[in-house]
């Protein structure tokens, strides 16, 4: 409830060090609560849990980069918009479409930054991924599977985040959960 009530107070996040609990919060949460259900035996799954919840935000937060703009929402750390030349006002424009295409190189480079942040979380998720719960976990390994291919549709083009949100088709979709399914 502490992460999603961050939504009512915060619009911007600093640093990486601040968003961090807001990603914990609305989604490594989920998946802690969802381990006991699954029936996860390690204790090496709840490092599973919290890290796939990171990643799974962070995907979110760069498919929706435009949509969250136009709720008047940045959850790119600050910190990283300086890095690649943005600022809060500037960032805004561009999701706007109303800035040079100057910004684009530097947008496509900070996508790119963010999207290998994200990756690395994918990866600490599945170090903690023991064989020992592999099979009580296929739920979030199906859903690892579609968010991974989002995250990468993302970083092959990221001005498309400019235009839609990124998503899988249905048949995309069902090829991976057969994949996952069979141990792909």
């Amino acid at each position: 409830i502490d992460g999603v009530a961050m939504d009512l107070e915060n619009k911007t996040y600093a640093t990486f060090e601040e968003l961090y609990p807001y990603c914990y919060g609305v989604a490594s949460t989920v998946g802690l609560m969802c381990l006991p259900v699954f029936g996860a035996k390690s204790k090496l799954s709840l490092e599973y849990a919290v890290h796939l919840g990171v990643a799974f935000q962070l995907t979110n937060i760069l498919r929706d980069v435009k949509s969250d703009a136009e709720r008047g929402r940045i959850y790119i750390p600050l910190e990283d918009l300086k890095k690649f030349g943005f600022d809060a006002a500037s960032w805004m424009a561009l999701m706007k479409r109303k800035s040079s295409n100057g910004d684009l190189k530097n947008f496509k480079d900070l996508i790119l930054f963010q999207g290998g942040i994200a990756d690395s979380f994918y990866k600490k998720a599945e170090e903690n991924l023991t064989s020992l719960d592999r099979k009580e976990l296929l739920a979030p390994l199906m859903m690892t599977s579609i968010y991974y291919a989002i995250l990468k549709k993302i970083r092959s083009n990221p001005f498309q985040i400019l235009e839609r949100k990124v998503e899988l088709s249905k048949l995309e979709i069902l090829f991976r959960l057969i994949g996952v399914w069979l141990g792909e």
